[in-house]
């Protein structure tokens, strides 16, 4: 059972929905794979923080166990257990696609026109409409993870400090990796992609390819990072959350809260991290985070903005 709950903010007027669905592992922002019952928030967003917050919920049989959830072409694509594919044009009516494939998809990001998606043993997937997929070869059996597009690349990161990189999703290409760690998650930010994962691992890259390491400042798990409005924003075990003027230099802010914090995402107006126990957090300048209505969620691990729309995937 699919459990959606809209939470309406006053002060707002743009709508954003927050669809949680069963996971089972632990991987990044837009990633994971899990077990237990899928809930779903929603919340319309605006320019101002919130101040109250009134909840209903709609139920929706839904039996996948999905792991992560990206936009592209007017569409939220999420990706699961065995190969499940659903996609949605409106948020609230998933359709079931064929991926052909039967591994664990754990991410998926679009680019190109394309949707692609990662996971089990080295599995890539592609489609250009989200319905008819296409397995590639990867080259690698690693459990892949995090996967990104950004300056006309794909990258995909995984476990033992696997990084692939791709210009155009289907011919793939080992990077010289700088660790032999988790490496958990990877977003393209701003001008360059940003790795992070095991003991605060961090890493640039501005082409996929030739990556460095940058001092995060912490050796706890970041499990996820983000750019907007001149900072970078990155997030992680325990609450922390580090922040960024030039994505070089990090300092940490008070999340005032300590449970891990899985996904960092920017949906317009403001900065969301989500993560262990449901939790909600929102900043309007990634420095002061506020508690934001809790989602009812065991965990909430990534999300995927677009038409005005989050969908947020967890337990």
């Amino acid at each position: 059972m699919l459990n959606i709950h809209r939470i309406n903010k006053t002060s707002r007027t743009t709508l954003v929905a927050v669809l949680a669905l069963s996971l089972a592992l632990l991987p990044g922002c837009g990633g994971g794979g899990g077990a237990g019952a899928p809930t779903a928030v929603s919340s319309s967003q605006g320019s101002t923080p919130p101040s109250t917050h009134v909840s209903a919920k709609l139920s929706i049989k839904q039996g996948e166990l999905l792991n992560a959830v990206c936009f592209g072409n007017g569409y939220h694509v999420a990706v699961g257990d065995a190969g499940k594919v659903l996609m949605t044009s409106d948020q609230l009516t998933w359709t079931a696609a064929s991926s052909g494939s039967d591994a664990a998809l754990y991410g998926v990001t679009y680019g190109q026109g394309k949707f692609l998606a990662v996971g089990a043993d080295g599995s890539i997937l592609v489609s250009s409409n989200a319905s008819t997929w296409q397995k590639v070869d990867s080259g690698n059996s690693e459990m892949l993870y995090g996967a990104a597009y950004g300056n006309g690349r794909f990258v995909v990161t995984g476990t033992n400090g696997t990084i692939l990189n791709s210009s155009d999703g289907v011919t793939w290409t080992a990077a010289t990796s700088p660790t032999s760690n988790w490496i958990y998650s990877v977003s393209w930010c701003k001008d360059r992609f940003l790795a992070t994962g095991e003991g605060g691992a961090l890493f640039a890259s501005s082409d996929g390819s030739t990556w460095s390491a940058v001092n995060s400042g912490v050796t706890t798990w970041l499990f996820s990072v983000c750019y907007a409005n001149g900072l970078f924003v990155a997030v992680g075990e325990g609450g922390t959350v580090r922040i960024s003027a030039d994505g070089l230099t990090w300092q940490g802010v008070a999340s005032g809260v300590d449970q891990a914090l899985m996904c960092v995402a920017f949906d317009g107006n403001e900065f969301l991290a989500l993560g262990e126990g449901g939790t909600i957090l929102t900043s309007v300048n990634g420095v002061s985070w506020a508690a934001g209505t809790n989602s009812g969620s065991d965990w909430l691990y990534g999300a995927a903005v677009g038409s005005g729309t989050v969908i947020t995937v967890g337990i």
